[in-house]
């Protein structure tokens, strides 16, 4: 079986991980991933683990803007099975 190739069009889910570049990647890097056609984002603060949820894409951006705390399921609406808790991940 051969996979698709990977293209911003048929891309889900867009996942930054965000330490020193943070105002970037929550100010300019959602434009980006919307006009690309991109239909969610997450950008994770790796210094709070709190996740910053876009989704919703639509002409003027992603109409739902959300945070979640490291505490709290983040689920992907497309694949529930990948749920995580970033508080139970043991980082190294």
């Amino acid at each position: 079986m051969k996979v698709p190739q990977l293209a911003p069009a048929n891309t889900w889910l867009a996942v930054e991980i965000s330490d020193s570049s943070l105002a970037y990647d929550l100010g300019r890097k959602p434009r980006i991933y919307v006009n690309a056609g991109v239909r969610a984002l997450w950008v994770i603060d790796v210094n709070t683990l709190e996740t910053h949820i876009f989704s919703q894409p639509g002409i003027d951006g992603y109409a739902l803007k959300k945070i979640v705390r490291p505490q709290v399921v983040l689920e992907p609406d497309f694949a529930p099975e990948l749920a995580v808790k970033l508080s139970e991940l043991v980082l190294i």
